[in-house]
């Protein structure tokens, strides 16, 4: 499959299509479990067609993915200050990545530059701390988190509170389910 997919691309440079970045992109995430990712995203500069921030995404998604995680961290701050800077989707895939591996402070502190990028946390950006610190059995930190979210007016969802509620019967606190 990864192979027809390229060769479908170089079909389009055969015939002189260029391919649009909605191709590219699909192409990438396609790919970012591999090193081919990196011909991807060479292929797109050289085309010079605008990127996206969403490129940047996928890339560090992928590096994620691959437990590259120096690699991640570094591209986000290469290309911070470039031409988009780094996405909710670039700091929810490295925090979430440093909580499976047990780095809790490193997602925190990710956690804190989004909002010194002005980037506006979701849901999904906190549950993936109080996931993460319900699995170290950090609850008084995890209930904090859920009265910040609360505070910065994001209501908890049921992922937020079955997160809870796993992370308190785990440590056999069951009054607070």
């Amino acid at each position: 499959m990864v192979h027809d997919a390229l060769s479908g691309l170089a079909k389009m440079k055969d015939l002189n299509l260029q391919p649009s970045i909605l191709t590219y992109n699909s192409l990438l995430y396609n790919m970012r479990h591999t090193d081919i990712m990196w011909d991807v995203c060479d292929d797109i500069k050289a085309s010079e067609i605008p990127c996206t921030g969403y490129i940047n995404s996928i890339l560090v998604d992928g590096l994620c993915r691959r437990s590259l995680l120096q690699e991640a961290v570094s591209f986000l701050r290469f290309s911070d200050g470039k031409k988009t800077r780094p996405s909710d989707a670039s700091f929810n895939s490295l925090m979430s990545k440093f909580c499976k591996v047990g780095y809790l402070d490193v997602p925190i502190s990710f956690f804190c530059m989004m909002f010194k990028y002005g980037i506006l946390l979701d849901s999904y950006s906190y549950n993936i701390l109080i996931h993460g610190l319900c699995v170290v059995g950090c609850m008084e930190e995890t209930l904090e988190f859920a009265d910040d979210m609360e505070r910065h007016d994001l209501e908890p969802d049921v992922v937020t509170y079955n997160i809870l509620a796993k992370g308190l019967h785990l440590l056999g606190i069951m009054n607070g389910v």
